[in-house]
């Protein structure tokens, strides 16, 4: 079964995310001994295709396995966060903070997520701070605090603090493209479009904020036809942000 999950971690790297998860399914049924493995890869690999009422049943199931899984927690919570179930996420951020373990950073920074959703920023920031006191190299903390500053107006912080987050992890796509919507709102498209181009070759290059961010850019430093590329792209993956981006494209109210 080992084999067959580490197989599948490698399709979900280069993007087969379908036979990804055929794989930790098979691999479930031939050895169930490595059940809270498979659960946990299903529950992480759900999250990524955006199936989140799936990654709550995986890690559920993780957790039935294995009662004290900090990982299977910390799994709930950014799944709960996903769905804008702020209270059932605030709590699986505590159950793994109790557990406590290898999963104690991520739980703290996952923690100061839902805070920074419900408007606690200051006790975002603190959470942020947690999880960085716990592991400096982790690189979410620093993308949490670039977007609290962000949203704070205060916008050398943040481009600091993503910029801090992509030099620790240089696949890091979300922080890619929060540091291109940065430049995109602080005047400078150029920039942007140079920053969400790197973006483009990290771990998630599907990424729908990047694109519409990467859109966005384009039709602001006058590039019309690699702005309708992007929308193209997103069409196929995100319709909702598809329109958005259209509306900015054809003059509309820009994102």
């Amino acid at each position: 079964a080992r084999p067959l999950l580490n197989l599948g971690l490698q399709y979900v790297k280069s993007g087969r995310l379908d036979d990804a998860e055929a794989l930790f399914r098979r691999a479930l049924r031939l050895d169930p001994t490595y059940a809270e493995d498979c659960y946990a890869d299903v529950g992480h690999l759900d999250i990524k295709k955006n199936m989140f009422e799936a990654a709550v049943e995986a890690f559920s199931s993780q957790l039935k396995i294995n009662p004290q899984s900090g990982e299977a927690y910390s799994g709930l919570c950014v799944a709960y966060l996903k769905q804008q179930q702020l209270d059932r996420a605030l709590q699986a951020c505590k159950e793994a903070i109790k557990v406590g373990g290898g999963y104690a950073a991520e739980a703290y920074n996952n923690l100061s997520s839902v805070y920074r959703k419900l408007g606690r920023n200051e006790d975002a920031a603190k959470a942020a701070g947690r999880s960085i006191r716990l592991n400096p190299d982790f690189s979410a903390p620093y993308n949490n605090l670039g977007l609290l500053y962000a949203q704070e107006n205060r916008t050398d912080a943040a481009e600091t603090h993503f910029r801090e987050a992509v030099n620790r992890d240089h696949g890091y796509t979300e922080a890619y493209s929060n540091l291109g919507a940065l430049y995109i709102v602080t005047g400078r498209p150029a920039a942007a479009v140079s920053v969400l181009e790197t973006g483009r070759k990290t771990d998630d290059p599907n990424n729908p904020g990047l694109h519409f961010n990467l859109g966005v850019a384009r039709y602001l430093t006058g590039d019309y036809q690699g702005a309708v590329e992007e929308y193209d792209v997103l069409r196929g993956t995100d319709p909702g942000q598809a329109e958005k981006l259209l509306s900015v494209i054809n003059g509309g109210k820009k994102g």
